[in-house]
């Protein structure tokens, strides 16, 4: 655990201070590589949406899926958002939608499939989801 934590302290620091988003992807990439768990893959997603490359976001996140055994809601709305971010609103609804059905008491996840319906002006499916 405190390697993964200086392990990100250091991306920060490439990020924010050095401004070298190669390093800050890097040390992603490493911690990635070296766990080999959902966590570290979702956080090498997140890692490449803050960068603003969300094709590799989604390499990133379907690679942590492959991982995941819990089935969490947190992380296939993080998936949705980086297929919204690069407009492929086919699985973003695909995943928000299995979410909204493994935590059928989630508002805010019924909410956000909601605004992606309204966006997709799919009115009667966002209202199905109120």
């Amino acid at each position: 655990p405190h390697y993964a934590k200086a392990k990100m302290a250091l991306a920060r620091i490439y990020l924010e201070k050095r401004d070298d988003n190669e390093k800050y992807i890097h040390c992603y990439q490493e911690l990635a590589r070296e766990a080999n768990d959902t966590k570290s893959w979702s956080a090498l997603g997140e890692a490449f949406i803050t960068i603003c490359e969300p094709e590799y976001a989604i390499q990133a996140y379907e690679y942590a899926a492959k991982l995941d055994k819990t089935n969490d809601p947190g992380f296939k709305r993080a998936m949705a958002k980086a297929y919204v971010t690069c407009h492929f609103f086919k699985p973003a609804v695909e995943y928000m939608e299995e979410a909204c059905r493994l935590d059928p008491d989630a508002i805010d996840l019924q909410m956000d499939l909601s605004a992606l319906y309204i966006r997709l002006k799919r009115f009667g499916e966002a209202e199905d989801w109120l």
